[in-house]
């Protein structure tokens, strides 16, 4: 029989409370469900999980962005579409005003309609956020992005716009400025504007013109002038602040070789093309100047006070009325064409947050599970341990009983 030393009762106590740690620990990861009782038990894993708790946290972050971002979105999709059918109704009435069958007071009445749409533009241009933030005033989002002052509508929002990012290297547009959706338009053609002098006499109107070759095309401040030739003839002549003479072309003199009027034809220079109709008079003028950015509400006051305008009996105010209400329905094109873009710009913003918000949902479930995995403990495999340990402890304390009744026999027999 092998004699139990005290070397022996000290290693089945190390043993033992091995064996209470253990089945301490296990214990604990079954109330806790976790892995990680302390970064301590293991450092490396524990900066692993930190890692992953952290990428999941900016994950979420993400997400709660592509929430705010769509909303926003659904905001400037809903204020645009209402912008877009509004003008489109403003294209009907340019179109129906133009009729000389229609009297003055039914223009009256049609200029009164455009006040209501212009309190419609307004609204949509200062369209709210449930936080009372304006969505068309950039960076100023407390700002009312329009205002009227002294007759004319001005923008007070930030130029610059917000974004959130709504995943890695992406980002989606909180806030816009107001002054590129409503207030960057050309207007003319787009590249020029036509304007018939006010001290015209005659019944010559123009249409608002196009460029016909952009690679001629010369942009300048051209006066286009009714003059009498070395014939005799109603004639016309163009000259340019910068380009000088350019109808008749030089060395032919002014007004001498000035071509002859031809009502209902077409005057063609430096890439444009102007088709004029009416009887102009000698001394009349009109001017084909470079396209200038207008507001849309600028551009409706002006719209409102052309049909607002008495013209009846009077051929010259016709002229003219029918001069302003074709660049007036130019613009509006522009306008029109300018906020459908706008919205396709939108709708393509929404399909962007759409797919991250589905990357982003996969990205989170995949880290998740390796969250999870790294930290979370298997109860099964926990419960099944513990009962090991348990088996373990009773065999250890077995043995101990067993050395120390040996001891205490051998006790005796001294």
């Amino acid at each position: 029989m092998r004699i139990p030393t005290d070397s022996m009762f000290q290693q089945q106590l190390a043993i033992l409370s091995q064996q209470y740690d253990s089945i301490a620990r296990l214990m604990l990861q079954q109330e806790k469900g976790k892995k990680l009782l302390a970064n301590s038990d293991d450092p490396v894993l524990a900066s692993r999980i930190d890692m992953t708790y952290d990428f999941l946290n900016n994950i979420q972050a993400y997400s709660q962005n592509t929430i705010i971002g769509k909303n926003r979105s659904q905001l400037f999709d809903t204020s645009i579409q209402d912008a877009v059918n509004t003008v489109d109704q403003i294209k009907q009435i340019i179109q129906r005003a133009g009729s000389d069958t229609v009297s003055d007071n039914e223009r009256a009445a049609m200029a009164e309609q455009l006040k209501g749409y212009m309190n419609v533009l307004l609204n949509d241009a200062n369209t709210r956020d449930g936080n009372g933030e304006y969505i068309y005033s950039g960076y100023n989002t407390r700002t009312v992005p329009y205002i009227l002052q002294g007759g004319t509508y001005y923008y007070q929002g930030g130029l610059g716009a917000i974004e959130i990012n709504i995943g890695n290297n992406t980002s989606v547009l909180y806030s816009e400025s107001g002054f590129k959706v409503f207030g960057d338009v050309l207007n003319g053609n787009g590249s020029f504007t036509i304007k018939a002098a006010d001290t015209n006499t005659g019944t010559a109107s123009s249409t608002p013109g196009t460029v016909t070759d952009k690679t001629s095309y010369v942009e300048d401040n051209y006066t286009i002038s009714f003059v009498t030739n070395s014939a005799g003839k109603l004639a016309y002549q163009v000259t340019g602040s910068a380009s000088g003479q350019v109808i008749p072309p030089p060395p032919a003199t002014l007004p001498d070789d000035a071509p002859e009027y031809i009502p209902n034809s077409d005057i063609s220079f430096n890439g444009m093309n102007i088709h004029m109709s009416g009887d102009p008079q000698v001394g009349d003028s009109f001017t084909a100047a470079p396209s200038q950015k207008e507001n849309v509400f600028d551009g409706l006051q002006e719209l409102i006070s052309i049909l607002q305008t008495p013209v009846e009996n009077d051929p010259v105010k016709r002229a003219q009325f029918h001069q302003k209400l074709s660049q007036s329905s130019e613009y509006f094109a522009n306008v029109y064409s300018h906020f459908v873009n706008y919205r396709s710009e939108v709708g393509t913003r929404m399909q962007v947050i759409q797919n991250q918000i589905k990357i982003n949902d996969n990205i989170e479930l995949n880290q998740q599970a390796i969250y999870d995995q790294l930290s979370n403990v298997k109860l099964e495999k926990v419960a099944s341990d513990l009962s090991q340990q348990l088996v373990y402890l009773q065999a250890t304390q077995d043995c101990y009983k067993l050395i120390q009744a040996t001891f205490m026999q051998l006790l005796k027999g001294f």
